[in-house]
């Protein structure tokens, strides 16, 4: 066995592959041990590209280790014993043993194969796994008609099994997030597990050729690591790596960067990066052909510029480039051209599921839109049919059919009020009046916002072209695959800038969602047409760090980025608004320093608003003077209900990213009452993996004894305090040094809230969190979390205070088990809608908080279709329709989320994805339930042009507001008049004839107000 010298520092993950492959690339098995588990995938993707095969253990993470976890470390391992290859792992795992059960039968599921169902169903419950209505976690599994969703215990990813008659037709990987399918599988073994067992992965390599990577740092890291860790599963002892070294071959990685003098000597050098310049790569592959290297492209996309070339194309992905001389080869990955190096470009997430659980919990206020405020019983089945059991004034109750759910929702107070008095139920006129006040209300609000859009499309401007060219590299040096709501977003975007007049579009989205990757394509767009981009931030901190990305990702295009702020020297400053004003700048990220009446441009043609609710009133109206007649795109990190976005389509232009970011795990969270003991685990464990750590706490006050507390029982802690009172190049150098990573934690008040991005801090411990505001402590929770490691945030409060019922349900929400399941995303649907009144302005707003925000702003979403000439949606009525509905959909709360979203839905593409996830998710849909989709389609399409449908025996008897000028619309999609209605025959139709009808119908999506809706 070969050995790499002692002390060797390499330069990067390719490099060390490279040499491993020399080394281990002829081995069956081989196992390479890091001490750091930022690089398990980095390293086992490099030897998969350089053709080694290859795989990695989960990272063993003491403070998320389970039974689940144990399960897949051992099946990954089993996996790699049989399958053989090179096994990347985390070093503590070889000086680890733990508890696990291992595998006592299994039962293999293949498509095209009969399946026993009575006995697959008897193997599930008999091996311990618990039926629930929606599969989310490990050991879960349900059923609805032929679909079988089954969660594995060892697995990351459920499993959805399709039946055809007794046969395997489907079977497929699904997102537990999104509940859609994600990859088809021809085969899957379910396994059940038994007696426990001891597993020490460190003894089970006899005869394995072993690579431990500087075992001095692992070691003193696993001595620190052993001695904190407490857990009834997990062990771990330094001293096996003791034991294995001796038959290790050693070498020592560092950090990852820099070179050496060995692997220098070596003849092996790392690739500078040309950084999007295409044209300069493209010269220098020919060059080193033309010198007889022999050179490998490593691209997962054609680039026309290279495609012509002799070299030889590798369709992978290698993290960094390096030529190796001795060989004359050049390795040349994707991300040496574009600019951009690691893990390869990642696929995005589709978009969330349709039909996530809704349900109101017992005792809830909700608005009925008919009857007003009353309190929600549950549900309530009366001969066969699900009703909805509201509460009103004198125990008075109402029934409401559950097909009708779309009336009810939640009461959304906008001050965070939740008491409020109920409604009488035979008093409607008292809620009718409240109901007119509101819809007046926003009537006026609703034309406000009509006058602002025509004043805009009068002005004149000259269409932004662009440079194609740029705007592909710019595309490119992005490491992931954009999402479906990011591409959607960037259309919107960019089409706007497009067209010969302003754009004032709000982007909003959730922490981390993508949002500054569609302002810098807008920003390119602009700059390309030979105006410039003013980005407006909120604070220092985050202009800072928008300025290093902007200028990282536009510069090698040679765009001019600078900043402003109250953090740049004055004779610097004074150099930036000479170039402003003389245009040799071309764009520049800032503060409220952008808004001084020293500050002008030669030639502005885009502003970049980020959070601007979070500006003064005085900030605020300078933003009004300057953003006359300007093309703005104002971002929002507080989310909002999608419908909204889609109501104010047209009229304030609305772009809503909400999917789920890339590998984004959800944020274990914790609530209780603090101790030391607790934090200082927490933080503990955190350092132990190579990570940070915040610690907030949102007074002032008391944050120097919080560091004096951690300072003395963890002596040698690098800790940072940030506040508001602290001077702003103090304060600015604390978040630097700690975004370096020269620091372990920083104590701050909530200033870490306001959108600034640390993805190597994934705790986050909040004392006092009982006075914080459930936003607060949402934003905050979103701190962390930002990649692939698994986050954790503790919200504390002082032990053996009494905490108020609102704090109680705020922690409460805070805390739930799933982010994704019922009281998380109630609590989530409630900050949407409170951070829409946010940004309309209705913060205080009497009528909204009369009727309740959801109501409020579907009344204005309702009047700005009224302004846009859009008429009214048709009731519609086919109560035959819904005839066994809960044998198709067996959970109430899914059962109810279904009409909800039926009537939200805005389109006849909603439509078909609505019946495309239920079709993956239940099965193919009942005819009377696609007969039900195909009527909503052709709802959508007849707005303003039908008043009422009715569905009788097949036939739907149509009602238009004026039935001679709807007479050839109507005509058109085959219906027959009689008298004053028109009829139209469904049966013979079906869903697809449905949406074929509705799609005869759809007008064109002009520019002026009074487009109908498509």
């Amino acid at each position: 066995m070969r050995s790499f010298p002692s002390g060797v520092k390499l330069p990067c993950t390719s490099v060390l592959a490279y040499l491993l492959s020399e080394v281990v690339g002829e081995s069956d098995r081989a196992v390479v041990a890091l001490p750091s588990e930022s690089n398990l995938s980095l390293l086992a993707q490099d030897l998969q590209a350089l053709g080694v095969k290859s795989s990695s253990l989960p990272v063993l993470d003491p403070l998320s280790f389970s039974e689940a976890s144990a399960r897949r470390t051992l099946s990954a391992f089993d996996g790699w014993l049989s399958e053989g290859g090179v096994l990347v792992v985390h070093s503590p795992l070889l000086a680890s043993s733990f508890e696990v059960e291992g595998p006592s039968s299994s039962f293999v599921v293949e498509v095209g194969r009969a399946l026993d169902l009575r006995s697959f169903v008897e193997f599930l419950e008999s091996s311990g796994f618990k039926r629930v209505s929606m599969v989310v976690g490990p050991g879960e599994w349900a059923r609805r008609g032929g679909i079988l969703d089954v969660f594995p215990f060892e697995g990351e990813h459920p499993v959805r099994v399709e039946l055809d008659g007794e046969s395997v037709d489907r079977v497929a990987l699904f997102d537990p997030v999104t509940q859609r399918s994600t990859r088809r599988l021809s085969v899957v073994q379910i396994s059940s597990y038994g007696e426990a067992k001891t597993f020490s992965p460190g003894t089970s390599l006899e005869g394995v050729p072993l690579v431990l990577v500087d075992p001095n740092r692992s070691r003193a890291a696993l001595f620190e690591a052993a001695e904190a860790l407490e857990s009834r599963l997990l062990r771990l002892d330094p001293r096996r790596l003791e034991a294995l070294s001796s038959s290790a071959v050693l070498c020592h990685l560092d950090e990852m960067e820099g070179d050496a003098s060995w692997v220098f000597e070596r003849g092996i050098r790392v690739l500078e990066p040309f950084k999007g310049d295409v044209g300069r790569a493209s010269k220098a592959v020919e060059l080193w052909l033309r010198d007889g290297f022999e050179v490998l492209l490593f691209l997962e996309e054609d680039v026309p510029e290279l495609s012509g070339l002799a070299a030889r194309r590798v369709s992978s992905h290698i993290s960094q480039g390096f030529l190796d001389l001795s060989k004359r080869r050049v390795f040349l990955g994707e991300g040496d051209v574009f600019g951009y190096r690691g893990l390869a470009r990642r696929a995005g997430s589709s978009s969330r599921s349709r039909l996530s659980p809704e349900l109101p919990s017992e005792g809830d206020l909700v608005v009925h839109a008919d009857y007003g405020i009353g309190r929600f019983l549950g549900l309530e089945r009366i001969e066969g049919k699900d009703y909805l059991k509201i509460e009103y004034r004198d125990s008075k109750i109402l029934f409401v059919p559950l097909h009708l759910a779309y009336k009810v929702d939640r009461y959304v107070g906008p001050a965070g009020r939740e008491e409020v008095e109920l409604d009488e139920l035979g008093g409607r006129s008292r809620w009718e009046k409240a109901r007119r006040k509101a819809a007046r209300a926003a009537f006026r609000r609703a034309m406000d916002l009509h006058r602002l859009y025509a004043e805009r499309k009068s002005r004149y401007r000259e269409p932004f072209g662009g440079d194609p060219d740029m705007e592909r590299l710019l595309e490119l040096s992005f490491p992931y695959r954009e999402t479906a709501d990011q591409l959607k977003a960037l259309e919107e975007v960019l089409g706007d800038l497009s067209r010969p007049y302003p754009m004032d579009r709000l982007l909003c989205g959730d922490a981390g969602v993508g949002k500054t990757e569609v302002a810098l394509r807008a920003a390119m767009r602009v700059v390309a047409s030979g105006k410039q981009v003013a980005v407006l931030v909120p604070t220092t901190l985050l202009a800072a760090q928008h300025f290093k990305l902007f200028r990282e990702r536009l510069e090698p295009l040679g765009v001019r980025v600078e900043m402003l702020s109250r953090l740049v020297p004055p004779p610097r400053a004074a150099r930036v608004v000479e170039g402003l004003r003389e245009g040799w700048v071309d764009l520049v990220v800032g503060t409220h320093s952008l808004l001084g009446k020293r500050v002008s441009f030669k030639r502005l043609g885009l502003l970049v608003v980020d959070e601007e609710h979070k500006f003064g009133v005085a900030q605020k109206e300078e933003l009004r003077r300057l953003r006359e007649g300007l093309d703005v795109l104002s971002i929002s990190a507080t989310p909002i209900p999608r419908t909204l976005g889609l109501a104010l389509g047209g009229m304030k232009d609305m772009s809503v990213i909400s999917t789920p970011p890339v590998g984004r795990r959800e944020v274990w969270t914790y609530v209780g009452p603090f101790s030391w003991d607790l934090a200082v685990k927490a933080i503990r464990r955190e350092l132990q993996r190579g990570g940070q750590a915040f610690v907030v706490r949102n007074r002032i006050e008391g944050l120097e004894e919080v560091a004096m507390g951690l300072s003395c029982r963890m002596p040698g802690l690098r800790l940072g305090l940030a506040h508001g009172r602290m001077g702003p190049s103090e304060s600015e150098e604390v978040v630097s040094s700690f975004a370096r990573g020269e620091l372990d934690v920083l104590i701050s008040t909530a200033i870490v809230e306001s959108g600034l991005d640390f993805p190597n801090a994934n705790t986050i411990v909040v004392l006092d969190s009982h006075l914080l505001g459930l936003p607060q402590m949402y934003h905050l929770r979103g701190r962390v979390g930002r990649g692939d490691r698994q986050a954790f945030a503790y919200f504390t409060y002082p032990e053996g205070v009494g905490l108020s019922e609102g704090a109680s349900m705020r922690l409460e929400a805070i805390s739930g088990t799933s982010a994704w399941g019922g009281g998380y995303h109630l609590a989530l649907r409630d900050l949407e809608i409170r951070g829409a009144g946010e940004l309309f302005g209705l913060k205080q707003h009497g009528d909204a908080e009369r009727v309740g925000l959801k109501l409020y702003l579907d009344l204005l979403g309702e009047a700005l279709r009224r302004a846009r000439g859009e008429g009214e949606l048709p009731e519609l009525s086919a109560p035959a329709l819904l005839e066994g509905l809960d044998l198709y959909i067996p959970s109430d709360q899914l059962r109810f989320a279904f009409f909800k979203v039926l009537w939200e839905l805005e389109g006849v593409e909603e439509v078909l994805d609505l019946e495309e996830e239920l079709r993956d998710r239940f099965g193919p849909p009942p005819w009377g339930v696609r007969l039900l989709l195909g009527l909503q389609a052709l709802r959508l399409s007849l707005r303003g042009v039908v008043r009422r449908m009715v569905l009788e025996r097949g036939s739907l008897r149509l009602f238009p507001e004026d039935p001679v000028g709807a007479g050839p619309l109507l005509e058109r999609m085959g219906a027959k008049r009689f008298g004053r209605a028109w009829t139209l025959e469904v049966s013979s139709l079906g869903f697809e004839g449905l949406v074929g009808a509705a799609r005869s119908l759809r007008r064109p999506k002009g520019e002026g107000l009074g487009a109908a809706a498509a």
